[in-house]
């Protein structure tokens, strides 16, 4: 799997831009821009190519930075209209965790196919799901995103 593939099962949450004319929303998106750049950056140095120890390391790095990033989100406290999707954020993100810490243990089990299906459903998984529909909620509240 090429690493632009994993990357984009994380577009919805790699850069948020407010529109909301208050400064609470203003604080929130900032917050979020600096949690999620320091993903972006990291995920982008993942590549789940080649031998299937260094497969295992990205995808175990990967998933740390991703740990890192809830970790830095749960930090935040969101204004009462992002709440309920920042909850959704912070869900979606750590399903996709797992899921690269799953496709590392069929990496270091040399089961190819194993990794192939955990990480070719990184796309449709719960956690992608759950990341759009954090997005629409915030949208639907005054928030932009656009894709990096």
């Amino acid at each position: 799997m090429k690493r632009h593939l994993v990357l984009a099962a994380l577009a919805t949450a790699c850069v948020a831009i407010g529109c909301g004319s208050t400064a609470e929303k203003n604080d929130y998106v900032k917050s979020v821009n600096e949690a999620q750049a320091a993903l972006t950056k990291s995920l982008s140095t993942v590549n789940p190519g080649g031998e299937p120890e260094q497969i295992a390391a990205d995808l175990d790095a990967g998933g740390k930075v991703i740990d890192s990033t809830v970790a830095d989100l749960k930090e935040i406290t969101p204004p009462d209209d992002a709440e309920h999707a920042h909850g959704r954020l912070i869900k979606g993100l750590t399903q996709i965790a797992d899921t690269f810490r799953e496709g590392a243990d069929a990496a270091r089990d040399k089961d190819p196919q194993k990794m192939v299906k955990v990480l070719g459903g990184i796309q449709t998984s719960a956690g992608v799901k759950e990341l759009e529909a954090a997005q629409q909620e915030l949208m639907a509240s005054g928030y932009k995103f656009e894709e990096s």
